[in-house]
C-alpha cells in the first residue's frame, strides 16, 4: 500500500475513534419532568351534607370523639362503629372556599383549597393542616354568672366553626393535587388542569367552579380540634373560633360547575 494512502487511512481512523468516545462521553439532555393533569371528566356530582357527620364525631364542643383510658379497645371501636359514620363520601368544596392559580397563556388552572400549609408540611404528614368544606356561625347564647364582686351579669357568646378534612395520605400525593402559590410562598390542595376552553375561563371568572372530593373516613383516634378566643369584656360579649378536623383518605377530586352540579374534570390515584 501507498505510505501515503496508508498515513491518511490510519489519520482518519484516529479521528472517528476520537469522534465515538467524544459523543459517548457527553450525556444527553435531561428530560423535563412529566407534569399530570386531570382528565376531562362530565358527571354529576351530589354532595354529602358535611354538618351531620361531622356533629356525630364532634357532638360537643371542643369535645370529638375520643377513647376513654378506661375503655379497651373493642369498646372504643363499638363505640365509634355505633356513630355510623364509616365509609366514603362526597364532600364539595364550594368556589368560595376555593382560589385559583392561573397561566392563562398556557392555559393551564389549578383550583385549591383556600387552605395553605407551609414547606415544613411537604415532605411529612401535617399536624393540622385541613380542607375546609364549610363554615358557619352558631346561634349566640346566654349565660348567667356572678362575678368576684358578687354583681350579677349575663354574658352572650358567639362562635365561629370550620369543619375540615385532614387527609391522612397528602405527603404520598402527586404534583397534580399539590399546588404553590408563588405570592405568599405557600402549598395547597387542589387539582391542576389544562384547557383551551374560554367557556371554563369564564366559569373561572363568574366564580362557579369549585372542587369535589371522594373520601373514606379514617381512623377517628386523629380527630382533632383547634381555635382560640377574644373576649369582649366591655360588651360582656365572647367570640370563639372553634376548628374541626375530621381524618379521611383521599379517593377522588373533581373540579365542578357549581352552577350545574357537572364535574369538568376528574382524577384519581392509578390502580396498582
Amino acid at each position: 500500500m501507498n505510505p501515503k494512502v496508508a498515513s491518511l487511512l490510519g489519520l482518519f481512523g484516529l479521528l472517528g475513534l476520537l469522534a465515538w468516545g467524544g459523543c459517548a462521553a457527553v450525556p444527553e439532555p435531561a428530560k423535563p419532568p412529566a407534569v399530570s393533569f386531570a382528565n376531562p371528566m362530565v358527571q354529576n356530582i351530589v354532595p354529602d351534607d358535611p354538618v351531620p357527620v361531622f356533629r356525630k364525631v364532634f357532638p360537643d364542643k371542643n369535645r370529638p370523639v375520643r377513647r376513654d383510658p378506661l375503655e379497651t379497645t373493642p369498646e372504643f371501636a363499638a363505640r365509634v362503629a355505633a356513630l355510623g359514620v364509616s365509609g366514603t363520601y362526597v364532600f364539595e368544596i364550594p368556589p368560595e372556599q376555593c382560589h385559583v392559580l392561573a397561566d392563562a397563556d398556557h392555559g393551564i388552572y389549578f383550583i385549591g383549597s383556600k387552605d395553605y400549609y407551609p414547606d415544613s408540611y411537604a415532605a411529612v404528614e401535617p399536624g393540622l393542616y385541613g380542607i375546609t368544606v364549610t363554615e358557619f356561625d352558631e346561634p349566640p347564647y346566654a349565660i348567667q354568672g356572678v362575678n368576684k364582686y358578687g354583681i350579677a351579669y349575663e354574658e352572650t357568646k358567639y362562635e365561629s366553626v370550620e369543619y375540615k378534612l385532614r387527609l391522612a395520605n397528602l405527603s404520598a400525593l402527586p404534583p397534580v393535587v399539590l399546588g404553590r402559590d408563588e405570592a405568599v410562598g405557600w402549598n395547597c390542595f387542589g387539582l391542576r388542569v389544562r384547557t383551551d376552553d374560554a367557556g371554563f375561563r369564564q366559569r373561572l371568572k363568574e366564580g362557579k367552579v369549585g372542587l369535589a372530593v371522594r373520601v373514606r373516613i379514617d381512623d377517628l383516634s386523629r380527630v382533632a380540634v383547634g381555635g382560640n378566643y377574644n373576649r369582649n369584656t366591655f360588651n360582656l360579649a365572647t367570640k370563639s373560633y372553634t376548628t374541626d378536623y375530621l381524618p379521611v383518605t383521599l379517593l377522588e377530586v373533581w373540579i365542578v360547575d357549581t352552577s350545574t352540579q357537572l364535574s369538568i374534570f376528574h382524577w384519581a390515584p392509578a390502580s396498582p
